[in-house]
This record gives C-alpha cells, sequence and structure tokens, in this order.
C-alpha cells in the first residue's frame, strides 16, 4: 500500500480526523474546501504595480556633522511602503599623543550607524513620529532575518584600513516587516502610508546627523607599568573605535592616549524606497469613502533616561507612551560595577496603574525567548577572533536588547493600548549597582500601532 493512500484506508469519519476531513461532498457542506483548487485559485487582487525609487532631497538640506538631510516623497506615489537610508563616510582614525606605546584600533559594532542621530516622519506640518538611534537598532535587531542581520552588521562595521564606507539602515517607520514572504494570493498584503487618500499632504523624511566624533580620547585606566599585554582602553560609548594598547608603562588615570590622525566626514546621505501604484478603481474608491480610511500604521515612541542612580534598582516613567503596544524593547549602556563587571538586567517589571502586568520576569527570558514568542528574531553581534583563548564571541551593546512582551504575538489584537492608563511604571533591577558615567543611560523602545484617518484628501492621527 503506498503512503499516499494510508489516510484514505484509516478513514472511519469519527475522532480528531472525522471532525478535521470528510470524503463526501454535500450541498449544505459550505465550509468543505479542496486544497488543489481552492480560494487562492479563485480570488482576484486588486491591479497594482511596485517598485524601489530613489527619494529625492531637497537643496536646503546639509551633509555633515550637527547637519540634517531632508527628503520629500512624490506625491504621485500611492503607497509608501519600506524606505532605507545609504549613508556613506569615514570613520576618525587616532594616534598615541606621547610615550612609547602601540596603538591598534578597529570599528565597533554597527559603528557606520552612529552616524544617525534621529530621523523624523512628517507629514504635512505635523511629526508623526521620531526614531532615535537606539530605537533603529533595536527594531530592526528584532526583526531581520539572522542573514539580513549579519550582512547589515558586516556593512556596518567596516575595516580599520577603510577611508569610507558605505552602508544601509532600514527605517521601521509605517510598515510591518513581518510574516512570510512566500504567501499565496489570499494572505498577501502590502501595508505602508496611503499617500493616495491624502493627495493634498506632503510626507517628508528628515535624518539628523551626530555631532563630530571627539578630536582627543582620554583614558580613565591605569595600566600596570610592568605589563606588556594589550589592554583594551574603555572610551565614550558614542566613539565606534575600538583600543587595544601595549605599554611598557603606567599610564595615568584621564591621561590623553590618542588625537586624531585624520578626520571623520559625512560624504553621501541617499533615501530610497518601495513605491507602490493602484488602479484608478481603487485610488478613487479610497478618496470618496465618506466616513474617511482607517488605516493602521506601525510606530515606535521612546524613552530615553541618563539618571541610572546609585542603586541596582530603576524605575522609568513611561506615562508618555500611548501606542496600541505589542512589546517593549530595553537597551542601553549601565557600564561596569565597583568591581569592574559589567552590568546586565537581572529582571524587568512592569505596572500598569499600579497592578503588575507579569510579575517580574528575568532578564535571560527576555534576551531571547520572549521574541521568538511574539515572532520576532533575538539578533544578536557574534564574532570570532580566530584564536584558540576566545574562538566566538558575543559583543552586545551595553546592557543587551531584552523585549518585554505586551501580546501573544507582534502587532496582534491582544496588544495593550497604553493610553488607556495614567500610569506605566518600568522596574528594572540590574545584576549589581551600575556606576554612574557621562555614558551610561537606558532606552526604552515602545513599539505598536496607531490609526490614521484618510478624509477629505488630508491624514491625520484618529486615535492611539
Amino acid at each position: 500500500m503506498s503512503g499516499a493512500v494510508a489516510a484514505h484506508a484509516a478513514y472511519n469519519g469519527s475522532g480528531t480526523q472525522g471532525l478535521a476531513v470528510t470524503n463526501k461532498i454535500h450541498d449544505d457542506d459550505g465550509d468543505v474546501m479542496s486544497v488543489f483548487w481552492n480560494k487562492n485559485d479563485t480570488t482576484r487582487q486588486l491591479l497594482y504595480g511596485s517598485s524601489i525609487i530613489e527619494i529625492p532631497s531637497s537643496g536646503a538640506s546639509t551633509i555633515g556633522f550637527g547637519g540634517s538631510r531632508l527628503f520629500t516623497v512624490n506625491n504621485d506615489i500611492d503607497c509608501l511602503g519600506d524606505m532605507y537610508l545609504e549613508i556613506t563616510g569615514a570613520l576618525p582614525k587616532y594616534l598615541i599623543a606621547s610615550g612609547p606605546l602601540a596603538l591598534t584600533q578597529d570599528p565597533k559594532a554597527f559603528a557606520l550607524q552612529t552616524f544617525i542621530n534621529r530621523i523624523e516622519i512628517q507629514v504635512g506640518t505635523q511629526i508623526w513620529q521620531t526614531i532615535e538611534n537606539s530605537d533603529l537598532r533595536v527594531v530592526n535587531s528584532s526583526e531581520m532575518t539572522s542573514d539580513s542581520f549579519a550582512e547589515t552588521s558586516f556593512l556596518t562595521t567596516p575595516s580599520a584600513v577603510e577611508d569610507s564606507t558605505t552602508a544601509w539602515v532600514v527605517i521601521p517607520s509605517l510598515t510591518k516587516t513581518l510574516g512570510p514572504h512566500f504567501n499565496k494570493f489570499t494572505n498577501q498584503t502590502e501595508d505602508g502610508y496611503p499617500m493616495a487618500a491624502a493627495p493634498h499632504q506632503s510626507v517628508k523624511i528628515k535624518a539628523y546627523f551626530r555631532d563630530e566624533f571627539p578630536t582627543e580620547i582620554h583614558t580613565a585606566v591605569a595600566v600596570d607599568a610592568s605589563s606588556s599585554t594589550p589592554v583594551s582602553i574603555t572610551t565614550q560609548e558614542d566613539v565606534p573605535i575600538q583600543y587595544t594598547v601595549t605599554t611598557t608603562r603606567a599610564l595615568s588615570v584621564g591621561e590623553k592616549i590618542g588625537e586624531q590622525a585624520s578626520g571623520s566626514a559625512i560624504s553621501s546621505c541617499k533615501l530610497y524606497a518601495k513605491q507602490q501604484i493602484m488602479c484608478n478603481e481603487e485610488r478613487e474608491q479610497m478618496k470618496a469613502m465618506p466616513m474617511g480610511l482607517p488605516k493602521r500604521l506601525k510606530m515606535t515612541q521612546n524613552s530615553y533616561t541618563s539618571d541610572l542612580g546609585s542603586s541596582a534598582i530603576k524605575t522609568i516613567e513611561l506615562d508618555h507612551f500611548s501606542l496600541y503596544a505589542s512589546h517593549l524593547i530595553i537597551s542601553g549602556n549601565a557600564g561596569v560595577s565597583a568591581a569592574g563587571v559589567d552590568v546586565k538586567l537581572s529582571s524587568v517589571e512592569l505596572k500598569l496603574n499600579s497592578s503588575s502586568f507579569s510579575g517580574q520576569l528575568p532578564g535571560v527570558l527576555l534576551d531571547s525567548c520572549t521574541s521568538d514568542s511574539l515572532g520576532l528574531y533575538s539578533n544578536k553581534y557574534i564574532y570570532g577572533t580566530g584564536t584558540t583563548d576566545d574562538p566566538i564571541k558575543v559583543d552586545e551593546f551595553g546592557i543587551g536588547t531584552y523585549v518585554f512582551p505586551l501580546a501573544a504575538t507582534a502587532f496582534s489584537g491582544s496588544s495593550v493600548p497604553l493610553n488607556r492608563f495614567d500610569s506605566i511604571r518600568l522596574t528594572l533591577t540590574f545584576t549589581s549597582v551600575p556606576v554612574q558615567g557621562s555614558s551610561t543611560f537606558v532606552n526604552v523602545t515602545c513599539v505598536g500601532e496607531t490609526t490614521a484617518l484618510f478624509r477629505g484628501g488630508a491624514a491625520s492621527l484618529a486615535m492611539y
């Protein structure tokens, strides 16, 4: 007997199999379908076209540290989809200022991405979304597949010998990037901002660049005078350089170890986006809806605090979060403890109107398992040095990236409308008391959706 007929031979119309399938077709069996000829063969989509184009920049914007770049989306686009920012620049190179010291330097992971300070999405005269640098990193690391994340980390981490590097950054705004890419007709969706429903408003994307890198680097690490072992020098977190210093003398605390041998620069910034063109019938129907077109859009909100306090517990107020939120992403840098050990997250607790949402969730759980539960990814920057002592190393920025779930799956109907709560408190418990410094901070990214109402040729944020 062929294995293909085993299910037929065992069928008796009862049990779980009897509830799932039948071998008879009756007129009243409206819920019975064929897997060989089904809705994927009988359902039609409204005609549309799609391509990736460059979004032109405004001549009034400038490229350079402390500057910005403004892009205006053409009004002839019916739906604005995924957006990609291309940035080209050079990192600073440093030299030892004085003394018999040998210096090697390598860019940190995602060094080129530090050129971007924040990105604003503007509709008409209103800023709809502000995406901070930390938001770019953590949202993309949770939504990219492992191969896409690996390619992004490779492109944004240039070699120390390269004078100029080009990298891509996905802008996590307006569109949801989740879901299988090989869906059949009936399960396909095209998410984005429907400009056809608001043709009288302009859409602009503005990228702000970071301030210039410091021309001098100082260290607060003293090295034993008899040591000739390479020593890692910790500098400011926003300086994308990793130092290894070999010395035969002691470094004084606060001694200058480097000054720029060559300057950094931003030479190019371009924006590309998926444009989609609808058929006339769909376009006109969107414009003619008497009550307007409500459209759910992906959105993020941000909370940044640099004051970590003087204990191992930090409570952050998130009352301004108002999205229909599916998860929070916690990241940052808590530095090291007084004993010199890296500080991570031990546990996290969220309270809505003083009621605990999930109790205390351990940091180890939020570091990996919760992402998978939500349908997200928990990508980490992993590399090998090729040495016996350190063949593989996981290099996470600061405390790491922790995903706190508010829903069963990302962007699902089980998300929580945070605007309905007057008090939102997030309590972080660290593995030890962090030593407050100039580069210590905690960033909380709220990820969810908001609803825009397209009516009368214009769009407005109708509800959260």
